[in-house]
């Protein structure tokens, strides 16, 4: 499997996020570190996600989905980093 982050901005006030929740969710296993921004562990490619992420957003919203290597840092709940550790990154 491989990890991607999935990072998006909806833009109407007052969006409904457990649709879109329950997408990501439904890709496999996840971590949701930072308000826009999931971690998800998922046999399926960037334009699938992507596919599936877009089926529960509005039109104008916008969401970025890319492969995470093993070259990263930043500043995160414990439990981010214990996890892509869990995930060999």
């Amino acid at each position: 499997m491989t990890v991607y982050i999935i990072t998006y901005d909806l833009k109407s006030p007052g969006q409904d996020y457990s649709k879109l929740y329950e997408k990501i969710k439904s890709l496999g296993d996840t971590n949701h570190p930072l308000e826009s921004v999931w971690f998800v562990d998922t046999p399926k490619r960037a334009n699938e996600i992507r596919d599936i992420v877009r089926s529960a957003m509005d039109a104008n919203d916008s969401v970025f989905i890319t492969r995470v290597t093993s070259n990263y840092g930043g500043y995160a709940n414990k439990s981010l980093w214990t996890w892509l550790t869990s995930k060999g990154l």
